[in-house]
């Protein structure tokens, strides 16, 4: 809704960049709660992946000022604000993309193999 509101009244450079950031938190997001989604297979009902994704999203906001790079959602804040485009997120570490992808990378690989160990076992 507010990415419709912000496009109707403003220049076209805005509007790249706000296209631009959607597109890119988007793809990242998806990547960044692999871990939730092999939690979610693994489970037959909802109770306890809906609570570890409120925990998840919880401390990943919060591990940000802690370290950057141990958390798939506080690295993807990293990646996102590359430039220092998000006003108020405090830099308390050098910024590394690589490194920040990498954390993303061995979650998410992680975490899919813990899933796919624990639907082999299901069967």
């Amino acid at each position: 809704m507010y990415c419709l509101i912000f496009l109707h009244g403003s220049s076209s450079i805005k509007r790249m960049f706000l296209i631009r950031k959607c597109l890119e938190i988007g793809v990242i997001t998806a990547f960044a709660m692999l871990p939730i989604l092999a939690i979610a297979t693994t489970q037959n009902g909802y109770i306890l992946p809906v609570a570890i994704t409120l925990i998840y999203a919880f401390l990943g906001s919060i591990i940000v000022s802690i370290n950057m790079y141990i958390h798939p959602l506080s690295s993807m804040a990293v990646i996102v604000a590359r430039n220092g485009d998000i006003p108020g997120l405090n830099n308390t570490q050098v910024i590394s993309i690589p490194l920040a992808f990498l954390s993303i990378f061995i979650w998410g690989i992680v975490s899919v193999l813990l899933a796919n160990v624990a639907l082999a076992r299901r069967k």
